[in-house]
């Protein structure tokens, strides 16, 4: 877990990971190799990310899904909805799976925005999950909902780099990078 005042380079960090941004100075290691020599559309299938403000097509939230993966079924959609939460949010809505998203869904709830985003981050089925304030602005169901998530992700294996403020996530973490000081940033084991 990656922790940290607002401004100390959570964010940055993590799409410094991704390789979403260049690093200033020095370079991203992936198993000893520079990021930059890797395929970078190789690097992000190996990743599930979800960013701290997600952004969605102008279409609909089937649309959104295929674009992640144009093969994907219908009940698949649903399976990560329902792993969020969302599914029967999505069930009752006008248009179910058809509801168009615009404004890059900024007309959404924070919380809903960020679940939707979450499950479409799940169908990359990467080994590393980089997960931005994954549990802000969400209510304590759907936090419930994002809990398990991650801990079926650490239980299968996946490496998870999370950058969060949420006590649960913190205490659940096994390593906590504390960014709070920029030039002696301290990282501490977690014994659970």
């Amino acid at each position: 877990c990656v922790t940290g005042a607002n401004g100390s380079g959570k964010t940055t960090l993590a799409k410094l990971i991704t390789g979403l941004l260049d690093p200033n100075e020095g370079y991203v290691s992936v198993d000893g190799v520079n990021l930059k020599q890797l395929s970078l559309k190789w690097w992000r299938k190996q990743i599930i990310y979800l960013p701290q403000e997600p952004k969605f097509l102008e279409g609909s939230i089937r649309e959104n899904f295929l674009a992640v993966d144009g093969t994907l079924s219908d009940d698949r959609i649903r399976e990560v909805l329902a792993d969020v939460g969302l599914d029967q949010e999505i069930d009752k809505s006008v248009g179910g799976l058809e509801q168009v998203i615009n404004t890059m869904g900024s007309s959404l709830s924070l919380g809903v925005r960020r679940r939707l985003a979450l499950a479409r981050a799940l169908i990359n089925q990467g080994e590393i999950a980089i997960l931005d304030e994954p549990t802000e602005g969400i209510d304590a169901k759907g936090a419930e909902s994002v809990y398990q998530i991650m801990s079926d992700l650490s239980k299968s294996g996946k490496t998870l780099i999370i950058c969060a403020h949420d006590t649960a996530v913190l205490n659940g973490a096994h390593h906590v990078l504390d960014l709070d000081d920029g030039s002696q940033s301290m990282m501490r084991t977690v014994s659970n």
